[in-house]
């Protein structure tokens, strides 16, 4: 999308940016709810870091309520083994990004659980301690529910295997849009990604781009191996893409890409994405709406 579009749009006329940018994410959730068929009890929502898979969950459930239909979240986060637990990749080194890291034998068994409507248990992963938490959730399945299992290895043979393929709809979600200025790439859809995961980790971890910085090559790899290969199994595509986003990250992305540690350590990177927002018209936060997408990474 032409960054020159989006910067005339959030000056002369943002609430219809905002609207437009909303709506039209809205409505791709709604066609997707409107022909899940009768078999369908489980939906599998895979993507990468910072798609929005935990909101576009949760927009899921709300509209299948809306229709009458049961509807219920589970994250494969937390099926995380706990941290000395979790394999080592070809250099030693602990893989987090593995489906392995997850508990595969307990996630078959809540799955069977929910296909034969008995009462399971669900964990809950404490990613401070790194370790399962001894609270869990309860859950009692009926015939109606539809459960919504989402994660970056959802799509994953190991899983989509546990379920038979009548009962399953695949979605992928991603940014696919990016952003061009003058017809050259400004920002790439993976890019407005960093920079959502960048906000989200101070957000929600108090975590300092440096940290961001440091981690997403290793997210990238896995993204690589373990995810794209299986993106063309999903049923239907979702693009997270909001026209208005940049204009709403600019300022806090900016405060935190010109903290001196950041600029000194990743130096080249950081004044990349400095002098494309820097572009940007930016836009105050008030205009985001309570239930969009944008709340996960600026809260």
């Amino acid at each position: 999308m032409e960054l020159e579009l989006i910067n005339s749009m959030a000056t002369k006329s943002p609430d219809e940016l905002v609207e437009n940018s909303e709506k039209t994410f809205e409505n791709r959730l709604e066609s997707i709810v409107d022909n899940i068929g009768e078999k369908i009890k489980i939906i599998l929502l895979a993507g990468p870091s910072s798609s929005g898979k935990t909101t576009s969950s949760k927009l899921l459930t709300q509209m299948l309520r809306d229709k009458n239909k049961s509807s219920f979240v589970i994250s494969l986060d937390d099926f995380y083994k706990n941290r000395q637990d979790i394999p080592a990749d070809k250099n030693g080194e602990q893989d987090f990004e593995t489906v392995d890291a997850l508990d595969l034998v307990l996630l078959e068994h809540t799955l069977s659980d929910i296909m034969n409507y008995k009462t399971t248990k669900i964990p809950i992963f404490d990613f401070k301690k790194g370790a399962r938490s001894t609270e869990c959730m309860e859950i009692s399945p009926h015939k109606d529910d539809i459960f919504i299992i989402e994660g970056l290895h959802a799509l994953n043979p190991k899983i989509t295997s546990l379920v038979p393929k009548t009962a399953l709809l695949k979605l992928y979600i991603s940014v696919d849009t990016g952003i061009e200025n003058k017809n050259e790439n400004l920002f790439t859809g993976r890019q407005i990604r960093f920079i959502r995961r960048m906000l989200r980790d101070f957000t929600h971890r108090s975590a300092h781009a440096n940290l961001t910085f440091k981690m997403w090559e290793s997210v990238r790899a896995g993204e690589d191996k373990y995810l794209y290969p299986y993106k063309y199994e999903a049923d239907e595509f979702i693009n997270s893409f909001h026209p208005y986003e940049i204009c709403i990250y600019k300022n806090r992305a900016l405060d935190m890409l010109n903290e001196p540690e950041t600029k000194s350590t990743y130096a080249v990177k950081s004044q990349f994405l400095i002098s494309g927002l820097n572009l940007c018209q930016s836009l105050d936060e008030k205009y985001v709406p309570e239930n969009s997408l944008l709340k996960e990474f600026i809260g």
